[in-house]
Order: structure tokens, then C-alpha cells, then sequence
């Protein structure tokens, strides 16, 4: 999470498809998980990818949020759907 709990954060895509697989969650890489996030209308905010081409190989984060994804809020994920598809203004 960062800070304020308004964002999770991850710099190491290995380790977390590994924590992923251990809740049973099917993620077979980065791109997938971002693609599902992206299903869930999640907003990334930076690209750990990118910067490490940028920098040369230093490590960054890769955060996303999503307005009802918040640290200590379980009960607003609850309600949170993945986009559909021929429903407007979803895709």
C-alpha cells in the first residue's frame, strides 16, 4: 500500500505472482495482471517496467488504485464488478 491507502504498490512482478498463486489467484505474468486490473477499472499510476529502461535497471513500483479498492475497506470491494462486455461505456 502506499502511504495514505489510497494505492497498492508492488516493485517485484516474481514475488507477486507468487503471493497471487499462494491465495489462488491464476496469474501466469505482469501483463495479465494488469490486464485483469484493468478489467476491474483500476488505474495505474506508474510503471516499474518502463522506469527501469529509463534508469537503467533501477527498480521502481508499479502502483494502481481504484476508488474503491482502500486499505481497511473490505466491504467496498465487495461491490466492485468487471467490465462487461457490450454494456456501454465499458469497454
Amino acid at each position: 500500500w502506499n502511504q495514505s491507502g489510497t494505492a497498492f504498490r508492488y516493485r517485484d512482478e516474481h514475488q507477486l505472482l507468487v503471493e497471487l498463486r499462494a491465495q489462488g489467484i491464476k496469474a501466469r505474468s505482469d501483463a495479465s495482471i494488469a490486464k485483469n486490473l484493468n478489467d476491474f477499472r483500476f488505474q495505474r499510476h506508474s510503471d516499474a517496467r518502463r522506469r527501469r529502461q529509463r534508469n537503467g535497471g533501477e527498480d521502481g513500483w508499479t502502483v494502481f488504485s481504484h476508488p474503491a479498492f482502500r486499505r481497511g475497506s473490505a466491504e467496498e470491494v465487495k461491490g466492485m464488478k468487471r467490465k462487461g462486455k457490450g454494456v456501454p461505456g465499458n469497454r
